[in-house]
């Protein structure tokens, strides 16, 4: 039926490009639409391609983009829909106490994909280990000083939760940790490997680097979803997914080119049963100064600033995003799903004599500048850092880019052995953009300043009102910007090719993207 599908749709394309040429027009197909073509839908297996890596599947130190896999694993206790609102999963309503403590009620005769129940203990179980493992829980930043809690059983269906200082965040953030049965934590090496969720899937193989299957969890207590199988290609080459895009294999590709998004979308490109889709997001792309550096110029705020103006950033949006993402104007994104955000005028425009007066003011005599390029961090990375790259050396910056397997980038990172490295980040998902500065900034580039500290301290101490917070973090958020901690950025926008008879894909402003309610028709 793939098949059969294919050349319909090109003897469509035919005629499509034969009304265009007489004056006519034809808009292409959108995911959800039905058409008209004989097609009859299957719904025993979802084909997808993914764009990076998954190397640990256990619902809590996955990276962001691994989360679109964990999610059919497995649940937590709240979730995002896709509009950026919270809504129950695992547990069905939640309260705050008081400053410190939240109480969680519990979804009721729920079952782990091995038949074991889920209930407080094992809730209690799972946030407990992740408040105490060492090493520390990998996204503890995005607590801020919150971080550990503490959770108690109070009945077979009740938990409080208690925080270390006061956190108007907790139930957005329950919503990336996921719950494990009993026993995960004493068999963590196998778990990791072999995992056990209460989500719509289950997995059946893995093999690492290459692809993963999934099968529908008979246990699962929602509704068993449409499609019956997933079966994910671990493609991480961007020339590798154009090829994929042109195969008749694929309902859903991830992480498309720019290039291949704007082929798509102008109808220049053959991709069979595939039409372009594009969703905004809460996530950031971008080089980033690294806060632990020894060199003293990178610790100098004009400097930083100096550099900003060698940057033709208007220029890369336009001739290498094709305007599919926006320039930042602020350390958080602006387009979705946020609150208390700061918002500048962005970046300024490419002025070389004035990045050279500036870095010339700061003493600087053409010293030395290392650039880590880590391949896999967002869409182009390759093609902007070397653009960047040389516009800076054209501004007269001695800038020398290395290249590191991304196997070794997380220990790499907290290290001052670079000055200037790329990274992305999917952003919030509690609509508050608290882990931009201590997740972000703090954790991943090392950039810690007194008056911003001082500033997320009030956030979180005892007494201060959800109105206040948001005062506190606005300002905070205006004091990193003017520090210039990135030297290049812009706002997310997740490209995806899909087939158009797959609907009820939920997609989340993270980049997650769930399945438990897609189905072919």
């Amino acid at each position: 039926m793939k098949r059969l599908l294919a050349l319909l749709l090109a003897l469509a394309m035919v005629f499509s490009l034969a009304a265009c040429t007489s004056g006519g027009s034809s808009e292409p197909a959108q995911p959800g639409e039905s058409t008209d073509d004989g097609y009859v839908a299957d719904n025993s297996v979802l084909n997808v391609a993914l764009a990076k890596n998954v190397d640990i599947l256990d619902g809590m130190e996955n990276s962001s983009a691994t989360m679109i896999l964990v999610y059919e694993i497995f649940d937590t206790l709240t979730k995002l829909t896709p509009s950026g609102d919270l809504e129950p999963c695992l547990a069905t309503s939640w309260e705050r106490v008081d400053d410190y403590n939240w109480h969680f009620t519990l979804r009721e005769g729920v079952q782990f994909s091995d038949g074991r129940p889920f209930n407080a203990e094992s809730a209690a179980y799972t946030l407990n280990w992740a408040a105490t493992k060492d090493p520390a829980f990998k996204y503890k930043a995005k607590w801020a000083s919150a971080w550990p809690i503490t959770v108690t059983a109070d009945s077979e269906y009740e938990i409080t939760i208690t925080t270390s200082s006061p956190c108007f965040e907790t139930p957005g953030l329950l919503s990336r940790m996921a719950m494990w049965p009993m026993g995960a934590v004493e068999d963590y090496e196998n778990f990791v490997k072999n995992p056990v969720g209460t989500g719509p899937y289950k997995l059946v193989s893995w093999n690492l680097g290459e692809n993963i299957d999934l099968e529908v969890n008979e246990n699962y207590w929602g509704d068993a979803p449409a499609i019956q199988k997933i079966h994910y290609d671990i493609i991480t080459e961007g020339s590798a997914r154009t090829v994929a895009l042109q195969e008749d294999k694929y309902d859903l590709v991830i992480g498309l080119n720019y290039d291949d998004a704007k082929a798509m979308e102008e109808g220049t490109m053959n991709t069979p049963g595939l039409v372009f889709h594009e969703e905004s997001s809460t996530g950031m792309q971008y080089l980033f100064f690294n806060g632990r550096s020894e060199n003293k110029f990178i610790q100098d705020n004009n400097f930083r600033i100096a550099m900003t103006y060698a940057i033709d950033h208007q220029g890369i949006l336009s001739q290498m995003l094709y305007d599919y993402c926006a320039g930042a104007r602020g350390i958080t994104t602006t387009t979705k799903g946020l609150n208390n955000v700061y918002v500048s005028e962005g970046y300024p425009a490419r002025d070389v004599e004035k990045a050279q007066k500036m870095a010339a003011d700061c003493g600087y005599n053409g010293e030395e500048i290392i650039l880590y390029y880590i391949s896999g961090q967002f869409t182009n990375d390759r093609d902007i850092t070397e653009f960047i790259l040389s516009q800076l050396k054209e501004a007269g910056f001695n800038v020398t880019m290395k290249e590191i397997e991304s196997a070794s980038w997380s220990t790499v990172r907290p290290t001052s052995e670079y000055d200037i490295a790329l990274n992305s980040c999917s952003g919030s998902f509690t609509g508050q953009p608290t882990d931009y500065v201590t997740q972000v900034l703090g954790n991943s580039a090392g950039w810690h300043w007194d008056d911003v500290d001082e500033l997320i301290a009030k956030c979180y101490a005892e007494g201060t009102t959800e109105e206040e917070f948001g005062d506190y973090m606005v300002e905070a958020l205006e004091k990193c910007w003017n520090y210039m901690p990135y030297l290049w950025a812009a706002e997310n926008t997740f490209l995806y090719a899909v087939d158009p008879h797959l609907t009820g894909v939920e997609y989340l402003a993270t980049g997650y993207i769930r399945f438990e309610n897609a189905k072919f028709e």
